[in-house]
């Protein structure tokens, strides 16, 4: 059964360019069958070129126009869509066809409480759940850790999405180059 990594994290944690990444390694080194999935309907550019992309069903900015919404009511509005479009959604590339990949990445929202957190992501991960083994990868942002605490709720968040979506999820500190306080992280990782 083929493996899908679903990637999430707060906005501007580097979701998209670590999918990119990581499927290239996959790719290039494991000489892996990768389809890339793009759950994120703001994003203007993605590194990669999905099998499927949720921006040819809708973006940000005709959510945003079409129901007169803001940027956070229009990634709730996306969740609901994707929820109200599922059937469609996985009667195409790769979801149609799982097991011709070696493994599935997907790039969520930017806004991740917009659709993590919200009962429409159950129907997307149930649905997931029939098809594929999900692993979900939390990214925290090395940059944005300066005390225990904010490792601590970076931590507890990883939990909650776990106890949310009953799928495992494998925490992850990313832009380790860019971390202002090394020592932190070092201690609660150790």
């Amino acid at each position: 059964m083929t493996v899908t990594v679903v990637f999430t994290g707060p906005a501007g944690s580097g979701k998209t360019f670590l999918t990119y990444k990581y499927g290239k390694w996959l790719e290039e080194e494991l000489l892996m069958k990768v389809a890339f999935v793009n759950l994120d309907p703001g994003a203007e550019n993605v590194f990669y070129k999905p099998v499927f992309d949720i921006r040819s069903f809708f973006t940000l900015k005709d959510i945003m126009i079409k129901y007169s919404l803001g940027p956070n009511g229009a990634f709730i509005k996306a969740s609901q869509l994707i929820a109200e479009n599922i059937d469609e959604i996985f009667s195409k590339n790769p979801f149609i066809d799982i097991d011709s990949w070696d493994i599935v990445l997907i790039d969520t929202p930017g806004q991740m409480e917009t659709f993590i957190f919200r009962e429409y992501s159950n129907v997307f991960f149930n649905r997931l759940r029939k098809i594929t083994r999900p692993v979900i990868i939390y990214i925290v942002d090395a940059s944005s850790i300066e005390k225990i605490v904010d490792m601590l709720t970076m931590w507890f968040i990883h939990i909650l999405i776990f106890v949310k979506t009953g799928i495992p999820t494998i925490p992850i500190v990313n832009k380790i180059d860019q971390a202002r306080r090394i020592d932190v992280i070092k201690n609660v990782i150790e």
